[in-house]
């Protein structure tokens, strides 16, 4: 899963290189930061995403340290305020250097301005547009044939970008470092449905929390932890 995540953004740097100038390599390299967003907030591709404007985002102080906020918000939920890695301001950045008219600003600056402007798609296309556009292009970059990610080795289903919603939470779930409801609440879900969709995670996954960080060939000489009677 996590190879094959790299592996797409490895291949995804060259491919911008090779895109026409003009349009299409403008359409590469918003793809190329739209899956950097998707991988690493678990929003929704789609509504969630091209819906979200540089006015829901933010920043906020949580106990002495700076925070990059969003509040996403589909078009029949309730909006919902998230905590994003750092490194998200970094995509966020580029996509900012992508535009003539909010190039001129910092990345502070712009947050703090609260710009009405879509982040990921302009304001004369709809958000049903713009996301197809992503999409056949996600699904044609995983085509070709130096590529070769299209289909799923595991469900022999094809990825699309919402599956970097899936890679999301199966990463954050064999991390272990939230709960269940912590992170149902985070992506605007139930646990229900995090049961029902990640509950055939192999125990290979999650295979270094039962048995330790110690090798066999240490546990043959004596046993580390304690000896056994």
């Amino acid at each position: 899963m996590l190879k094959e995540y790299k592996m797409i953004l490895v291949k995804m740097r060259a491919w911008i290189k090779q895109g026409r100038k003009g349009d299409e390599q403008h359409l590469r390299n918003m793809l190329y930061n739209y899956v950097l967003i998707l991988a690493n907030t678990g929003i929704r591709a789609g509504t969630e995403a091209m819906n979200l404007k540089w006015k829901h985002i933010g920043f906020e102080d949580v106990n002495g340290q700076r925070m990059l906020t969003m509040n996403v918000k589909g078009k029949t939920q309730k909006g919902r305020t998230i905590y994003v890695p750092a490194a998200v301001a970094r995509f966020l950045n580029r996509i900012q250097n992508l535009d003539e008219e909010l190039k001129r600003f910092s990345f502070d600056e712009l947050i703090e301005k609260q710009i009405d402007k879509y982040v990921l798609r302009d304001e004369m296309t709809t958000d049903e547009n713009a996301q197809t556009r992503y999409g056949k292009a996600f699904s044609r970059f995983l085509k070709q044939e130096n590529v070769n990610l299209l289909k799923d080795k595991d469900t022999n289903e094809n990825r699309t970008l919402y599956s970097l919603r899936h890679f999301y939470a199966t990463k954050m779930i064999v991390s272990g470092e939230v709960t269940e409801i912590q992170l149902a609440k985070h992506m605007g879900t139930s646990t229900g449905m995090l049961h029902d969709h990640y509950e055939h995670l192999k125990l290979r996954d999650v295979a270094y929390k039962f048995v330790g960080k110690y090798t066999i060939e240490e546990g043959l000489k004596s046993n580390p932890i304690k000896k056994v009677s």
